[in-house]
């Protein structure tokens, strides 16, 4: 009786592993390449001269799994539907387009997007946990979660309309450029590795960045002489480029006070 129970569980977990295995092999099929899998036109020519390699009008297996960049920068692009059929994808440059959704939900590899200069009002990262640059300047984002993107290292959201923004939660962040929102919050937090930051021309009162021992920079427009900015702090190295620029009179910078260990 005891054989027969580890004979059926051993065989479940067979059936299961097989399941498992025919589920991963049938995650990526073949597809034609045409205005149903590629609605957009210029996408659907991209599409069909860089990756179909062999001309035949659908995309193997193999050449789905292939794809791991996609260049498509000022290319009159409206709609990336189809990207998502791409999923060992890990370089996407949509910028300066005219595209209004993007749907990366697929995309579980993508490591740097750039989707800057379209006309998206959303934008949804929270499937790709590998991401480490994400530029997504001069859209018409509202609202943007980085919070399930802990390998991010840069970030480039100026432009945009965003109130508030909250980057604590992505410790391995180097970059950070925010300018031209309209922000009334910005929480950084401690941030090890944060040596770069532009929070310029946004409504924030204070700038908190008490827990960041690497910064370079907070920029300004102007540099010493040339409107009044100066040099507040350098970092360990002393580099010409590892300065807070900031007002030197009144502390700030576009009038928010700069909290910050001297």
């Amino acid at each position: 009786m005891r054989n027969a129970r580890r004979i059926l569980t051993l065989a479940l977990v067979l059936l299961l592993a097989l399941g498992a295995l025919a589920g991963h092999a049938s995650a990526v099929k073949p597809v034609k390449v045409d205005r149903t899998h590629f609605p957009d036109a210029e996408f659907l020519e991209y599409v069909s001269k860089n990756v179909d390699k062999n001309r035949d009008g659908k995309l193997s297996t193999g050449e789905i799994k292939a794809v791991t960049s996609i260049l498509t920068r000022r290319s009159n692009i409206v709609s990336m539907k189809g990207v998502e059929l791409f999923v060992n994808l890990k370089q996407l440059d949509c910028s300066s387009n005219n595209i209004k959704k993007l749907d990366l939900s697929r995309n579980v590899k993508l490591e740097n997007l750039n989707c800057s200069g379209n006309a998206l009002t959303s934008l949804d990262v929270s499937r790709n946990p590998k991401l480490e640059s994400l530029s997504c300047g001069r859209n018409a984002l509202t609202r943007l979660n980085v919070s399930k993107n802990a390998s991010l290292k840069r970030l480039n959201c100026n432009g945009n309309g965003l109130k508030t923004l909250d980057v604590r939660k992505n410790s391995e962040l180097e970059n950070l450029s925010c300018s031209e929102n309209g922000l009334t919050k910005l929480a950084i937090g401690a941030h090890k590795q944060l040596f770069n930051l532009n929070c310029t021309k946004n409504k924030l009162k204070t700038v908190d960045v008490k827990g960041c021992p690497r910064l370079i920079a907070i920029v300004e427009n102007t540099r010493p002489g040339k409107g009044g900015t100066d040099v507040i702090w350098m970092d360990e190295d002393g580099d010409d480029e590892a300065c807070v620029w900031i007002d030197r009179k009144t502390k700030l910078v576009n009038g928010a006070k700069v909290l910050y260990k001297p």
